[in-house]
């Protein structure tokens, strides 16, 4: 084969190729879903991991991770606050499991507690 018929299938094989990649880097979504719940929310509503970039959650979730890990760390603390952090869970765990946060009046205090105390 001749060298310049060489020359433009191989210019014609990078064009075609940079066709291709250019509309995938473009058609990138500005939108993610939660990884604890699932649902979509745009990136500045999502908490992203530092070292894991693509991982995110969402605010509520993240604010649910966070009780869960001072739970797990208050089981091996043997401090005051430590203490008192727990019975405040144990009050929101017993409101919960009798569904009073549901309650019109009541639920909705209660439910401002749950959001103002540790």
């Amino acid at each position: 084969m001749r060298p310049e018929i060489l020359a433009k299938s191989a210019t014609a094989i990078r064009k075609q190729t940079l066709a291709m990649t250019i509309p995938a880097t473009e058609t990138q979504e500005s939108s993610s879903r939660c990884w604890c719940c699932g649902q979509t929310y745009s990136d500045d509503e999502l908490v992203h991991l530092g070292s894991r970039p693509e991982a995110a959650v969402c605010f509520g979730c993240a604010r649910f991770l966070n009780q869960r890990a001072r739970r797990a760390q208050d089981e091996h603390s043997t401090t005051i606050v430590a203490r008192m952090r727990g019975m405040v869970d144990q009050g929101r765990d017993f409101v919960v499991e009798h569904g009073w946060h549901r309650l019109p009046v009541l639920g909705s205090t209660l439910r401002w507690l749950g959001d103002h105390l540790p």
